[in-house]
Formats: C-alpha cells, structure tokens, sequence
C-alpha cells in the first residue's frame, strides 16, 4: 500500500478543482512528510477548511463510482474513500469540524503549504499534530506520542515548543488535560 502524494493528485483535483474544497493533510502523514519521507504505508487524513465535504457527498460519491473507488463513511459520517492505484489501495479519510471533531482555524493559517502537481495543499505542522493527538487521547494516541517523543530523542525530528504551547492555547477549555498528557510521554512544555 506504499504510495506518494502525487499518487493522489486526480483525488485533490476532484476535491479542489471539482467540488471547490479547500484541504489539508492533517494526519501521520503530515508528521512523516514533515521529517523528510515521501512515501507513506498510512492512511491520508484529509481535513476540509473551507466549503464542505457533507454538502458535495452525494456529488463525491457519484465521482467515486465512477472512478471504481470505494466510499463509504468514518466515525463521524465524513466521507471515507479507497482509492485503487495500480495493485494497491489507499484509505482516505475526510474530516471537517462536526460534533467532537474541531480543528481551530489558527492551525491552518499556520499550517504549511505544499505542492502536489499543480496544486497548492495545506499541511499541519509536527506541533499541530502533537497536540491534536494530546487533545483525543486514547491510548492509540498516547502511543503515537510515544513515539514521536522517541523521534525527537533520536533526532529525526525537532519539535518547538512555542508553537506547541500556542497551539494548546486555542483549545482554552481542555489546556490543562493536553499539557498533562504530553508531559505523561515526556514532551514538557
């Protein structure tokens, strides 16, 4: 199931060009990429900003059939797609804020942009994804911080802490539970 980025450029076309959706990469992938890899074994967590994705799904799902995709939904009822390209498969989860799911639109501003073909894609910062990991905190979570805390200590990735600390201030309600569990795996901020 290996793949890159550009492997889903005809999925980002359809989501940006088609249905007029603005995106950004916000899961594991976004970690990875951000230390150097380009090529990922994850499934792609996609995160509408602007226009949304429940408005397009019947649109989506129309496309996805055409293209012989699988769609289906996620926890949350966002769309879910399976992409095949070539001999393997590829899980791609689309999120927007509905019900517990909320990402603060100062993580996108401060988000990076990348470029897959000629699109311009939004990408979480290592920090973001920290302290969203923080914020769910299930045990696969804090495993997740684990290891990214066994990343920093390795020195494949750098983490800084200032912009840790200010993106746990845009969940003012729930700082204190974040701060407790990144020190619980031994990111101190």
């Amino acid at each position: 199931m290996e793949y890159s980025l550009n492997d889903l450029t005809d999925l980002f076309n359809i989501l940006i060009k088609e249905l007029g959706l603005n995106i950004a990469i916000i899961g594991s992938v976004a970690l990875y990429y951000n230390i150097g890899e380009k090529r990922f074994n994850e499934d792609l967590d996609l995160f509408i900003y602007k226009g949304s994705i429940l408005e397009q799904e019947d649109k989506l799902r129309e496309i996805c059939y055409k293209k012989g995709w699988d769609f289906g939904l996620t926890e949350f009822g966002t769309p879910k797609i399976t992409v095949r390209k070539d001999e393997y498969e590829i899980e791609i989860e689309i999120f927007e804020n509905i019900y517990d799911f909320y990402i603060p639109q100062e993580i996108i501003e401060r988000s990076r942009d990348i470029k897959i073909g000629d699109l311009i894609i939004k990408m979480i910062l290592p920090e973001h994804y920290v302290v969203l990991k923080a914020r769910t905190g299930s045990s696969k979570d804090i495993e997740k911080l684990s290891l990214i805390k066994d990343l920093v200590n390795e020195r494949k990735l750098r983490l800084d802490l200032s912009i840790i600390r200010e993106t746990v201030s845009y969940f003012e309600d729930e700082e204190k539970i974040i701060i407790s569990r990144l020190r619980s795996v031994g990111i101190n901020i």
